[in-house]
């Protein structure tokens, strides 16, 4: 009979410790569908950008890349979004810093145009941003989906801004 109580009392210790392992699991599946349906949000507000883009890309021509590439100071709509696709890329890291032209003395800046007219601006362009799907999407880090955010709230990125700046850009 003691024998009997004591595993009682073990069966009734586990499955206490069973509850409280079930209730830290519901927590946490629900967390992770907050944080799916936060996901699931954002990718339903980029996929129609991405489509737009696609789209757009069906337009561009080698000689509007080309005509792109060989401004040296181009539209600053244009600019913007390929410092964008810097970032989309993940390539942000690979940009070299210049000095900044109205900086003070040591004051830097990234220059993305420089970068992309070297990197970015060619034979490629097209194929690498059809190929930008979900999958290439989720894989951004979260630090550059924040990034990539004020680009695409820039009023810079209404389509009718970017179009006029350049046809590549746009």
């Amino acid at each position: 009979m003691q024998n009997l109580k004591k595993n009682e009392a073990d069966a009734n210790v586990k499955k206490e410790a069973c509850l409280k392992d079930e209730a830290e699991c519901n927590i946490t599946k629900e967390e992770a569908l907050a944080i799916k349906t936060v996901c699931d949000e954002s990718l339903s507000e980029v996929i129609p950008i991405l489509d737009a883009a696609a789209k757009a890309l069906e337009k561009i021509t080698k000689d509007d890349i080309n005509t792109l590439k060989s401004f040296a100071n181009p539209p600053a709509a244009a600019k913007f979004v390929m410092e964008g696709m810097c970032y989309a890329f993940n390539e942000d890291r690979d940009v070299k810093s210049i000095p900044k032209p109205d900086g003070k003395p040591g004051e830097k800046m990234k220059d993305f145009w420089d970068y992309a007219k070297k990197k970015l601006l060619n034979s490629t362009l097209i194929v690498r941003v059809k190929g930008f799907g979900p999958e290439q999407i989720l894989a951004i880090p979260e630090d550059k989906i924040i990034t990539l955010k004020k680009f695409v709230d820039d009023p810079m990125m209404a389509l009718e801004v970017v179009k006029n700046a350049s046809n590549a850009a746009f």
